[in-house]
C-alpha cells in the first residue's frame, strides 16, 4: 500500500505540472499540497528510519521553525509561496526509503519509479518537440504570450513544467545523469540526443551552450581514457563531427534553438547580469535574515530591476543569508549520502552541470520540482541498483565497475 501511494505522489509530481493544472483549471498549489500530505502519509504509515533519514529530518526542522519564524513577520504570498517550495523537498524525501536499504521490496520500488521517469522523459521531450516544431500548444502557461510565435527562431515549447527554463532545467538534469550511467554508448547517446532535441526546443540559451559544453567535457574525457579502443574513440569523433554540423544547421536556420542568433545578452539576460548590482547599493549582511517583501520590492525597483531571475538571490534576499547558508550545508550532507557510490569525478560532474544551469534563472525559487528530480536521480541512476535492474543488453559492465567510488566498487548485494 505504502509503495502504490508512493507512485501515485511521484507520478503527480511528475506528470501534473503547472501547465498541465493551467490548462484543466487548477490551482497547482493544490497538487504540491496533495504530494506533502500523501507523502506525510506515507512518513507516518512506514514509521521511518530516523537515523538512515536524519539528513531530511534536520532540512525539514530547519526549514519548518525557520519558515514559521519568517511568515510571523512577513505574511505575504510570496514568503507564503516559498516556504511551501522550500519545505516540499524534505517531506517528500522523507517519504521514500533511504538509498543505503537495497532490499527486495526497495529495489522493486526503485525500478519502478525508473521506468516513470523513462516514461516521462520521453513524453517531456516529444510535446516540446511537437510544440516547437507544430507551433500547436498541448498544455498552458499562465505567462505564455510571449512564447507563442508564428516563426521557429522566437518560437518556445512549453511542456509539462511551467516556463521553457524550469522544463529545460529538469530535461538537462535527466540528460547529465544519462551521460554518466553505465548504459550502453548507443543508448546513451539515443537518450541524450532526444533530450538535446528538446532542449533545442525550449530554446533556452543557458540549456542549450550548458549542456553542449557538458557533452563536450565528457566525450574529452572518454577520448583521453585508456579504457575505450580506438573504434570506439572513432565512433565518438564521427557522432561529435555529425552532431554539430546537424545542431548548427539547425540553430542558423532558426528552425530549434533559434533565440541564440539574438545573441548571449538581450533584455532577458541583461536583467541576470544588473540583479547584481544589488551588491553595489547594500552589503550582504544587510540581508542577513532576509527582508520583508514590501522592502524587497521597494530595493528591485529603485535600482530599476523588474525581477532577480536567480534563484540564489531570490532567496538570500527574501530568507537572508544565514538561512541560505545553513540550507546549502544541510544540502551538502543530503547529497552526499544520495551520491556515495558514484566516484568523485561524476559527482562534480553532475553537481555542476545542475547547478551551473539552475543558477542562470529563478526555477528552483518558483518550484521545487526540479530539486527533487535531481535527488532521486542520484538514487535511479546509482550504479549499484542499475546494475540490478537494467537489463543486461544495455548495461556497460565495465564503465559500471570503473566508475564507482573506491569502497564501493567491491560491494556485492545479494536481494
Amino acid at each position: 500500500m505504502a509503495n502504490i501511494t508512493r507512485y501515485i505522489a511521484f507520478s503527480l509530481l511528475m506528470f501534473v505540472g503547472p501547465n498541465v493544472t493551467e490548462k484543466v483549471g487548477i490551482d497547482y498549489k493544490i497538487v504540491m499540497i496533495l504530494i506533502a500530505l500523501l507523502s506525510i502519509l506515507i512518513t507516518i504509515y512506514t514509521k521511518i528510519n530516523i537515523k538512515a533519514k536524519r539528513e531530511e529530518l534536520f532540512l525539514l526542522l530547519f526549514i519548518s521553525i525557520y519558515c514559521m519564524f519568517k511568515m510571523a513577520f512577513d505574511t505575504s504570498d510570496g514568503t507564503r509561496m516559498l516556504s511551501l517550495i522550500l519545505l516540499l523537498t524534505p517531506i517528500v524525501f522523507l517519504a521514500y526509503p533511504s538509498n543505503y536499504n537495497m532490499s527486495y521490496s526497495n529495489i522493486r520500488l526503485w525500478h519502478g519509479l525508473q521506468k516513470v521517469v523513462l516514461v516521462f522523459y520521453i513524453i517531456e521531450c516529444g510535446i516540446a518537440i511537437f510544440e516547437q516544431y507544430t507551433g500547436i500548444y498541448i498544455f498552458s502557461y499562465a505567462g505564455n504570450e510571449g512564447f507563442y510565435n508564428d516563426n521557429f527562431q522566437d518560437r518556445r515549447a512549453l511542456g509539462i513544467h511551467g516556463h521553457p527554463l524550469q522544463n529545460a532545467l529538469i530535461i538537462s538534469t535527466f540528460m547529465c545523469f544519462i551521460l554518466i550511467s553505465p548504459i550502453k554508448i548507443k543508448y546513451k547517446y539515443i537518450l541524450w540526443g532526444l533530450g538535446y532535441w528538446a532542449i533545442l526546443s525550449f530554446n533556452s540559451r543557458s540549456s542549450i551552450l550548458g549542456n553542449g559544453l557538458l557533452f563536450a567535457l565528457y566525450n574529452l574525457g572518454q577520448l583521453s581514457s585508456g579504457k575505450v579502443n580506438v573504434l570506439y574513440k572513432l565512433g565518438v569523433i564521427v557522432f561529435l563531427i555529425a552532431g554539430v554540423t546537424v545542431v548548427s544547421y539547425l540553430i542558423s536556420q532558426g528552425m530549434f534553438g533559434g533565440r541564440l542568433q539574438n545573441g548571449l545578452i538581450d533584455d532577458s539576460s541583461q536583467v541576470r547580469i544588473d540583479v547584481w548590482s544589488i551588491f553595489d547599493h547594500y552589503d550582504i549582511m544587510d540581508f542577513a535574515f532576509g527582508v520583508s517583501s514590501d522592502r524587497l520590492n521597494a530595493i528591485i525597483y529603485s535600482l530599476g530591476l523588474y525581477a532577480t531571475e536567480n534563484f540564489w538571490i531570490d532567496i538570500l534576499l527574501r530568507f537572508g543569508f544565514v538561512f541560505l547558508a545553513i540550507v546549502v550545508v544541510l544540502y551538502y550532507f543530503l547529497i552526499k549520502r544520495l551520491m556515495y557510490p558514484y566516484s568523485l569525478s561524476k559527482r562534480m560532474f553532475v553537481l555542476a552541470g545542475f547547478f551551473i544551469i539552475a543558477s542562470t534563472n529563478n526555477s528552483l525559487s518558483v518550484t521545487s520540482t526540479p530539486l527533487i528530480i535531481f535527488l532521486f536521480c542520484c538514487i535511479l541512476f546509482n550504479p549499484l541498483l542499475l546494475q540490478i535492474t537494467l537489463d543486461r543488453k544495455y548495461f556497460n559492465f565495465k564503465e559500471s565497475v570503473l566508475d564507482l567510488h573506491p569502497v564501493q566498487s567491491n560491494v556485492n548485494i545479494k536481494i
